[in-house]
């Protein structure tokens, strides 16, 4: 395993040039492993307006799904039927 990172960052090093990777290498570890303070606020009821935006959706396309399944599935084997006799499989 040790010689597959080796094999990476020499490939890397050879894509970038040194003094890049090593720019690339630190810009990215202080970024990582920063730590930063959260600046934002996020309201614990936001995920009861989720829900109330998207359950009546849901709800509508499942009774839709279930009172239009069968003419769905007619629609579309007539569909195949047709393609089936216009290419003459």
């Amino acid at each position: 395993m040790k010689a597959i990172f080796i094999n990476l960052f020499h490939y890397l090093i050879v894509l970038f040039g040194y003094p890049r990777f090593l720019l690339i290498l630190f810009v990215t570890g202080i970024t990582t492993f920063s730590p930063t303070m959260a600046l934002a606020y996020v309201d614990p009821n936001t995920g009861g307006f989720i829900f109330q935006l998207f359950y009546p959706i849901f709800v509508v396309v499942g009774i839709s799904y279930l009172f239009l399944k069968r003419q769905i599935k007619k629609l579309f084997l007539n569909f195949i039927n047709l393609i089936q006799k216009t290419f003459g499989k």
